[in-house]
């Protein structure tokens, strides 16, 4: 699948805002899946996009990894919001 760079961006942000709101397991893997997608775009002029994309991807698959990202347990206040680990 090839979608244009600014839907592709557009679909991260709407994803993470959900996942902020909510998170769940199969909205944290469709994250991290469209961030690889975005740092394997042979059409992405921008070498910070695509880092970005590679680091976040890393580090969302390590927060998929841990067996958390339906709900971490690092909970701070309001029960919907998690605290992920950004560096």
């Amino acid at each position: 699948m090839n979608l244009e760079l600014d839907v592709l961006l557009a679909s991260i942000y709407y994803l993470m805002t959900r996942y902020a709101r909510r998170p769940d397991r199969r909205v944290a893997q469709a994250i991290a899946e469209h961030l690889r997608m975005l740092e394997e775009r042979g059409d992405c002029d921008s070498a910070v996009l695509r880092n970005a994309g590679r680091r976040l991807a890393a580090q969302w698959s390590e927060h998929l990894d841990c067996g958390c990202a339906a709900g971490c347990p690092e909970v701070t206040g309001d029960p919907h919001r998690t605290r992920v680990k950004l560096h």
